[in-house]
């Protein structure tokens, strides 16, 4: 009976392992394709930096983490709908590549919240006492629209040349 339960543990477990290669793994794709990204600009990291910052700040963007040291921040901006929300997170690196050249590199997220309100009620069910509202990641994606990366640049080269 042990041997019949052991042949059924391996029979199981070889299936199991069968369906999970099958599935598609977006990450082993991730370093195969190419995002225009990145651009390189006559100019210093520092300037850079202040230059990226204040395209996203014109842009109503906050900025939530900022690394002066390493030439790098995480921005935000809220987009509500209603009682949902979708939420735009920037990440910008700034690598120092010579003397007056240096790369800037950005990635984005685009989150959808959803916010979802239960009202408790009592006396037979007329008189509310209270609500609870929850936020929930309804869905969450990379930014890959060569447009939203063009516009940023554009407007980062505009911006070093009032710096």
């Amino acid at each position: 009976m042990a041997a019949k339960q052991g042949k059924y543990s391996l029979l199981m477990l070889i299936f199991t392992i069968f369906i999970a290669s099958c599935a598609t793994n977006p990450y082993k794709s991730s370093l195969n394709s190419t995002i225009d990204n990145s651009k390189t600009f006559d100019a210093s990291a520092q300037k850079c930096y202040l230059a990226s910052k204040a395209v996203l700040l014109k842009r109503g963007f906050l900025i939530e983490k900022d690394e002066p040291n390493a030439f790098s921040f995480v921005a935000t901006r809220y987009f509500p709908s209603g009682k949902d929300s979708t939420v735009v997170v920037v990440n910008i690196n700034v690598l120092q590549n010579s003397q007056n050249k240096s790369t800037v590199f950005i990635s984005a997220m685009q989150y959808e919240n959803v916010i979802r309100t239960t009202t408790q009620t009592t006396l037979l069910g007329l008189v509310p006492i209270g609500s609870t509202a929850t936020t929930s990641k309804q869905s969450e994606k990379s930014i890959t629209d060569k447009q939203f990366f063009n516009t940023f640049f554009k407007e980062l080269s505009n911006e070093l040349r009032q710096i």
